[in-house]
């Protein structure tokens, strides 16, 4: 199985760490708000999966500086 992240109409930030399927999201913008995606492709059968999860960073998101995990 093989798994990455992407993010609709953008890049993932900066900061992003992709580790096993696991992405990490750290020191997040305003402008990182976004519909992020989880592909995840089966060596043996070249089937897809997607699933994603919307983010929206506040100005009160920002000043609490917290660190996202998506698995």
């Amino acid at each position: 199985m093989f798994v990455s992240w992407f993010k609709l109409g953008g890049r993932l930030p900066n900061s992003a760490e992709e580790d096993g399927g696991v992405l990490r999201l750290y020191n997040l913008q305003i402008y990182d708000s976004g519909v992020y995606v989880c592909r995840a492709v089966n060596n043996e059968t070249k089937r897809v999966f997607e699933d994603q999860i919307s983010i929206t960073i506040t100005g009160e998101c920002k000043r609490k500086q917290r660190e996202f995990f998506i698995r």
